[in-house]
């Protein structure tokens, strides 16, 4: 079956193709493509967006994936905290086509408060792109996405890019894999979809030369232009403007666990990224996906610490070129222990790092969730909520990533009261050892902005248990 092509997506002329693929790419691939990696380590972070400074004068934030028609894929929530202690004035703007003016509406949010903004009740459609604009203090964004009885929630980006690297695709049988562009800006961009997979590189016709209008947001359907792929490595290159992606993946229960997950792609490779987010309960399986996009085979060292105050043997893992590689977790943590992961690359051939994990019976309830790991550190993380409503659980995960014990605490905020932070109690971390905080017990409430801080660096992240399950890192707090 053709990919479908809605109106916004179209291709341009054989010749404009392919005079941009001689000045711009290269012969690279082992399967024959042609392809341009040109992919170097990023020194700031590249994983996932970081929340402004606490005397932030306004921040933009842009969010790709989500639906706002009936009967939509992926329903879409806007999720908006203030980490400020003084109230401030967000504007929520739905992007639908660039023949369609934006649609707009002002949203007050209290210091230290949470602001929900359903967009289909600022404009219906279909291909919505979202932007966040707040006017004044520091502000951090999710969105919630919801397909029937499943949901997911992760962050929106707070800047575009020319290239987004995903590692963990999936277009196997029962599974819808979308590739969610979104330009905001007033020129079109022109976008090269490219794919790794175990046996190398592919870049199909129908994924090449995609026009993105100005301010309009396109759905790539990835499981109609090459199936039968996991992991699938997603590469996606505008020659022309820049853009934000997002992918989604959606699994019908007819090949393994129902459910609906979301990632923020990465900006860049990296040379270290950590996953504080392992669970081994029951049921549950987590692969490990690594993708090098460079030309050089590379290895990686791969690290797994344990709850219990233990650590696995560390790992080398072959990673040829332009392809990736899988580790199952699950084969090596006991059931019931949770766990943080670290993966270290050589300068010359940085990676792109993403777990994906389901959850089946026994585990209740059943799911699918995936996350890419982060390259951030800092003494604080901020989330714009704990869990997506007060009938589910979730816990949130602090790992010390300096080399000596640290203290870490949990805020948990009373919007409009900067006196409020309601702390679960305070957690002595070993270096190089996690903690776990349970929200739950911890009476923390969906509608809470929530904060770990340390007295050093740490990586933090999300686990939602439910009603659906969900994985992400939080925002780090950067000096």
């Amino acid at each position: 079956m053709s990919p479908r092509r809605g109106p916004t997506v179209r291709r341009l002329p054989a010749l404009v193709a392919i005079l941009a693929v001689v000045a711009g790419l290269v012969a690279a691939s082992r399967a024959g493509h042609e392809f341009s990696p040109a992919v170097h380590a990023a020194s700031a972070p590249v994983s996932g967006p970081a929340a402004p400074p606490a005397d932030a004068v306004s921040s933009t934030w842009y969010c790709a994936e989500g639906t706002s028609n009936p009967g939509g894929r992926a329903d879409e929530t806007i999720i908006v905290a203030n980490l400020a202690r003084r109230a401030t004035t967000v504007t929520v703007t739905v992007l639908s086509g660039s023949g369609r003016t934006p649609a707009s509406r002002q949203e007050h949010v209290a210091a230290l408060g949470q602001r929900r903004v359903v967009v289909s009740s600022i404009r219906a459609a279909a291909e919505p792109g979202v932007i966040v604009e707040a006017l004044s203090g520091a502000v951090v964004v999710e969105h919630e996405l919801s397909r029937g009885s499943d949901s997911t929630v992760g962050p929106c980006a707070r800047q575009a890019s020319q290239s987004w690297y995903f590692a963990a695709g999936d277009t196997n049988f029962g599974m819808e894999d979308w590739l969610a562009l979104f330009n905001p800006f007033p020129d079109d961009a022109i976008v090269d979809v490219t794919f790794l997979t175990t046996d190398g590189v592919q870049s199909p016709e129908a994924s090449q030369a995609l026009v993105v209008p100005r301010h309009s947001r396109v759905s790539v359907p990835l499981h109609e232009i090459i199936r039968d792929q996991a992991p699938l490595g997603v590469l996606v290159h505008a020659r022309l403007g820049r853009l934000v992606a997002e992918q989604s993946l959606y699994s019908d229960g007819s090949n393994g666990p129902a459910g609906l997950a979301t990632a923020l792609g990465a900006t860049s490779p990296a040379t270290s990224w950590r996953v504080p987010t392992g669970d081994a309960e029951n049921g549950a399986t987590a692969t490990l996906t690594v993708a090098n996009f460079t030309t050089i085979n590379t290895h990686i060292t791969l690290g797994v610490t344990l709850d219990n105050n233990t650590s696995l043997p560390s790992q080398q893992v072959s990673v040829p070129s332009m392809t990736l590689s899988s580790v199952t977790l699950s084969q090596k943590v006991a059931p019931g222990t949770g766990y943080a992961v670290q993966v270290r690359a050589p300068r010359r051939s940085p990676v792109v790092v993403e777990l994906v994990e389901t959850w089946a019976a026994p585990a209740a309830p059943v799911g699918l969730a995936t996350t890419l790991g982060t390259t951030g550190e800092a003494s604080r993380w901020a989330f714009a909520t704990g869990r997506t409503d007060n009938s589910g659980d979730a816990q949130l995960a602090a790992v010390n990533v300096s080399g000596r014990p640290l203290t870490v605490e949990m805020l948990a905020y009373t919007p409009g009261d900067p006196n409020s932070p309601r702390s679960g109690p305070a957690q002595a971390v070993g270096a190089g050892k996690r903690a776990v905080f349970p929200l739950t017990t911890d009476g923390v409430d969906a509608s809470q902005v929530i904060v770990l801080q340390a007295d050093g660096p740490i990586v933090a992240g999300r686990e939602v248990l439910g009603p659906s399950r969900s994985l992400s890192v939080g925002f780090p707090e950067l000096p």
